[in-house]
């Protein structure tokens, strides 16, 4: 399934680079994804690759917004809060913080936990603290927060030190 999987991913990020017609049938792939009932660990690493791969070519993509949320729900949605055994390495690039703009401003309860979700795996915060209690400060403004947001909110206050 790894393998299909890695391959599926070069096949997402050629299209997010190839045409029009290519990069139409992304969203229809990665709705699939969602349905998936097990999903193997690369796929968390894979699908916050995507992310950043959305990110840097967004002025092509239609709906680039719908994209990034859907990736990050097909890669940390279903991973359990209480399991930080496993440990994930994610390629952080150059728009890695402006990716962080997006997703809040969505206003997506579910979207902004996938993203601290992947701000806090393995206890350890992949962006600067201030960055991350710049958001979390005013989130309550934003968003009604469901329990997983709720929990994520206080790990990753927990995490940057912020009482």
């Amino acid at each position: 399934m790894e393998q299909i999987l890695h391959q599926l991913s070069k096949a997402i990020r050629s299209a997010i680079d190839g045409t029009e017609a290519q990069r139409k049938f992304i969203v229809h792939v990665l709705h699939d994804l969602i349905g998936l009932e097990t999903r193997p660990v690369c796929l968390t690493e894979i699908a916050y690759d995507w992310c950043s791969t959305i990110y840097e070519n967004r002025l092509a993509l239609e709906d680039w917004e719908g994209l990034l949320v859907t990736s990050l729900e097909i890669g940390f949605r279903h991973l359990d809060l209480r399991d930080w055994r496993t440990k994930f390495t994610f390629t952080h690039t150059k728009h890695h913080l402006e990716m962080v703009d997006a997703v809040f401003n969505s206003q997506k309860s579910e979207s902004i936990a996938d993203l601290l979700h992947a701000w806090t795996m393995g206890y350890s915060l992949c962006i600067p603290p201030d960055t991350c209690a710049e958001r979390l400060v005013c989130l309550h403004n934003l968003v009604s927060f469901s329990p997983r947001l709720r929990l994520l909110v206080i790990l990753s206050a927990e995490l940057t030190g912020y009482g």
